[in-house]
Parts: C-alpha cells; structure tokens; sequence
C-alpha cells in the first residue's frame, strides 16, 4: 500500500462537522473488509465523542467508490473467514449512516457502484458532480448486496427523515 492509499481518513475540517474520506484512489476507493470496520468505529467515537452535528462522507480521486472489493470477498470465502461477515458489516454501515443523530451529507464523483450505493443511500444529502453515476450491478440479477437492502429501498419513499440528492458541474 503506497502513502496515498489508506483506510479511510477521519478529519474534522470545521467546528460540529467530521469528514470521512475513502481513500484507496487507485483502486476506485474499492472498500476492504476492514475499511468497513474502520468506517463502523469512526462511527462510534464521533457518536461517543458528539462534537460534530453533520458527517461528510466523500472520496479521494475520480471515482466515489467501485463497491466493494470482490477479490477481498472471494478470498475471504476460500478461507476461514465466513463471507457473511463482510455482508453484515456493509449492511452495519449503511444502517448506522442512516441511524446516526448526525445530518449525513455524501459527496461522490464519479462511479458509485454495488455496496457503495448502499452507502450513498444511507446518507441524508447526497451531493454529486456531473459525472457521478450509480450502479447496482446485483441488481441485474435481482439480488440486492445484503438483506437489508430491499427492506431500506422499500422504506425510502415511506421514511419520514428528509432525504435529498443534487448535483452540479465539476469545478
């Protein structure tokens, strides 16, 4: 892993507002196992710490994020490691973006694709450049990334936390 790849990155870049960056660019910010345990605990100090009022959710290089790392999945199921783990901690994440007091904003650019949708759906605000684009390749086959998914799509137009997505020309 070089210097400008990473986990994600916990900032706070103003007074009452944290900053979560994905930053794995050149890999399109693909999510590891345990960058979703990483962005879980990021979760839990801001939420125990309860200095910041609003959560940016953004992403180092051209793309938000290509989903999850399938490789890390496949690898994860030749070994010992149950690949329901990973479905639990992707869904983990998304309930507690959507769950948190903090006003969650997403900021994408580029692909958002397979789990990172459920990430950037999770988000009260979603904000994107002209280029952003999501897609859910599961979805193609009729199968959501986890469970949840189908019961939180569902709850979408009957959820009474205000949900908003723009997007505006790249600067």
């Amino acid at each position: 892993m070089s210097m400008s790849e990473s986990p994600p990155v916990l900032s706070h870049p103003a007074k009452g507002v944290a900053l979560i960056e994905l930053n794995r660019p050149g890999a399109a910010n693909r999510l590891q196992p345990d960058d979703l345990l990483q962005l879980l605990a990021m979760l839990d100090q801001l939420e125990r710490q309860g200095d910041a009022k609003a959560l940016v959710l953004a992403a180092n290089g051209r793309h938000f994020s290509a989903g999850f790392d399938l490789r890390a999945l496949l690898e994860g199921l030749q070994s010992d490691e149950p690949g329901a783990l990973v479905d639990k901690a992707l869904e983990s994440v998304a309930n507690r973006l959507d769950a948190t007091p903090m006003i969650t904003i997403v900021a994408v650019q580029g692909a958002v694709i397979g789990g990172a949708t459920d990430l950037a759906l999770a988000c009260d605000l979603r904000l994107g450049t002209s280029d952003a684009r999501m897609q859910m390749p599961a979805a193609n086959f009729g199968l959501p990334l986890y469970a949840g998914a189908l019961s939180a799509t569902s709850a979408v137009s009957a959820s009474t936390k205000p949900s908003a997505s723009y997007s505006s020309p790249r600067p």
